[in-house]
C-alpha cells in the first residue's frame, strides 16, 4: 500500500545509504491487512440482514468493532510515512507504482474472477470503464490518491506549527470538525456535518499519523493495549444496547471511518503496535513481515475475488447466519493468505515491467 521508509527512488538510494526496515510499522500494515477481510466477512455472511440477539451475535460484533481499525491503520502509517517527505520533481512517481499494480489487479479480476469464474464476456470498454469505477474495493485506490495530492499541502500545514501544544490543537480541531458530529448528531444534536461522506477524515489520521512520528515515546505498550482493549468491550457493549432485538443498527459512529469509535480504537491500537519491542524477532520472520507489507496494496485489492468465490461457496452450503460464525477462523485466514500470495506473483510482475522499461529507455538514451 504505502511505502515503507527504506523503499525510495533509485536516486536516492545512491545518494543516500538505505535505511533499515522497521518491523514495526510492517506488522501494522499486515495487521490492517488482516483486519480487512476480518470486516468483509460480516457482510458477506449477511451478518446485518438478521436479527441481532444471542451470545454468538454479541461475540462477532467485538470482532466486527475491531475490524473497522483496518482502514485508518493504513492512513495513520501514510501520515506516520510521508509527513516529513520532501516535495519535489519526482514527488508524483510515487504514484506509479500504485496505478501499475491497480492495472494489473483489475486486470486479473476481470479474467479470473469474471471470465473464468463467473463466465460473463468482458468488452474491453467494459474493462476501461471499470478502472474508474468505485467497485472491486478499487475505491481506496482513489481515495488514496486523494490523499496523495493532498500531502504536500497537509505537510506545510502541520510543520507551520513549531510547537507540540499548537500540533495538539490542529488534530483537536481536525477532531472536532470531522469526527465530533457523527457522535453528536447520533443523540439528534443537529450538529452541522459538512463532511459526511466525504474523503475529509483522511486528513484526520494523516495528522494522528504525524503526531505519534513526532512525539511517540518508547514504552506503555502494555498501557495502549489494555486502553485499546477497554474500548473495544466498552463499544461492544454500547452496540449490543443500541442493536438489542433488532437488526445490527449502523451509524457513522460505529460503521464509518470517520466515527469516534473508530478513532480512539484505531489511535490505541497503532501506538501499541509501535511500541512493541521488537528487536530480537528472528530474522526470517521480519523477512515474511517484509515481504507481506510489500505485497500489501495488491492484497487488498485481490481480496475482493477471493471474498466472493469464498463466500459464495459458503453462503451456499450453509444456509443458517449463526452457523456461519465458526467459519471466521478459516475464512478470513483463507482471504488474507490467498490475497497475500497472489499479489506477490503481482509485485513479480510489476519489477519485471519496470526492469523492461529501464533496459528499453537506457537503449533509447544510447541511441540518442
Amino acid at each position: 500500500m504505502n511505502k515503507n521508509m527504506s523503499e525510495n527512488s533509485l536516486e536516492d538510494k545512491h545518494i543516500h545509504p538505505a535505511k533499515p526496515r522497521d518491523v514495526n510499522l510492517d506488522l501494522i500494515r499486515c495487521v490492517a491487512l488482516f483486519l480487512l477481510p476480518s470486516l468483509h466477512f460480516f457482510a458477506y455472511i449477511q451478518f446485518y440482514d438478521v436479527p441481532f440477539k444471542g451470545a454468538g451475535m454479541y461475540f462477532m460484533s467485538g470482532i466486527r468493532v475491531v475490524s473497522m481499525c483496518c482502514i485508518s491503520l493504513f492512513l495513520m502509517l501514510t501520515g506516520y510515512l510521508m509527513s516529513q517527505k520532501k516535495f519535489g520533481k519526482g514527488y508524483f512517481k510515487g504514484l506509479i507504482r500504485v496505478l501499475i499494480i491497480f492495472f494489473i489487479c483489475k486486470t486479473i479480476t476481470v479474467i479470473f474472477y469474471n471470465h473464468l469464474y463467473l463466465h460473463q464476456t468482458i468488452k474491453f470498454i467494459d474493462y476501461i470503464k471499470g478502472l474508474s469505477s468505485g467497485g472491486e474495493y478499487s475505491w481506496y485506490v482513489g481515495l488514496y490518491m486523494w490523499l496523495y495530492f493532498l500531502i504536500p499541502l497537509l505537510n506545510i500545514i502541520y510543520n507551520a506549527f513549531d510547537e507540540k501544544w499548537k500540533k495538539q490543537a490542529l488534530i483537536l480541531a481536525a477532531v472536532g470538525i470531522v469526527v465530533l458530529p457523527t457522535y453528536a448528531n447520533f443523540y439528534k444534536a443537529d450538529m452541522p456535518d459538512l463532511f459526511a461522506g466525504q474523503k475529509v477524515f483522511t486528513v484526520v489520521y494523516y495528522f494522528i499519523g504525524a503526531y505519534i512520528r513526532e512525539y511517540h515515546k518508547e514504552g506503555k505498550c502494555r498501557i495502549y493495549l489494555l486502553a485499546f482493549l477497554l474500548s473495544a468491550v466498552l463499544f461492544t457493549v454500547i452496540n449490543i444496547l443500541l442493536s438489542y432485538n433488532q437488526n445490527y443498527v449502523r451509524h457513522d459512529i460505529n460503521t464509518d471511518w470517520r466515527g469516534f469509535e473508530v478513532v480512539i480504537m484505531s489511535v490505541f491500537l497503532f501506538l501499541f503496535l509501535r511500541g512493541l519491542r521488537l528487536n530480537k524477532m528472528p530474522d526470517t520472520a521480519r523477512k515474511i513481515l517484509a515481504k507481506c507489507s510489500e505485497w500489501s496494496f495488491g492484497a487488498y485489492l485481490l481480496t475482493w475475488i477471493f471474498d466472493n468465490v469464498y463466500y459464495n461457496e459458503l453462503t451456499k452450503a450453509v444456509t443458517e447466519v449463526p452457523d456461519r460464525f465458526k467459519y471466521y477462523l478459516l475464512m478470513v485466514p483463507a482471504v488474507y493468505i490467498s490475497s497475500l500470495l497472489v499479489s506477490a506473483i503481482v509485485n513479480v510482475i510489476h519489477k519485471l515491467m519496470c526492469a523492461g522499461y529501464e533496459v528499453i529507455h537506457k537503449k533509447i538514451v544510447k541511441i540518442s
